[in-house]
């Protein structure tokens, strides 16, 4: 559903964007449920600092017992609206 968001139609020419859609490949990429290791990879940052983010007001967050996790597509859309 939001892949199809990701990617732009070129009106002029019809064609889809390729960068967009590389974009959606490389989210693709990772596991559906991401832990704070992939999200401070994601955005080059410590684990400390990962898990300082995960705990922000309306950061799309999951906890599972002490486990935090968050849907990857959930935390790319948080991502682009920030």
């Amino acid at each position: 559903m939001r892949a199809k968001k990701l990617m732009a139609l070129n009106v002029r020419t019809g064609q889809i964007d390729v960068e967009h859609r590389m974009k959606q490949i490389e989210i693709d990429s990772y596991p559906i449920i991401l832990t704070a290791i992939e999200i401070s990879e994601i955005l080059k940052v410590s684990k400390p600092t990962a898990y300082e983010l995960m705990d922000k007001h309306g950061f799309p967050l999951i906890k599972i017992g002490r486990c935090k996790r968050v849907l990857r597509d959930e935390f790319f859309l948080w991502f682009s609206n920030h």
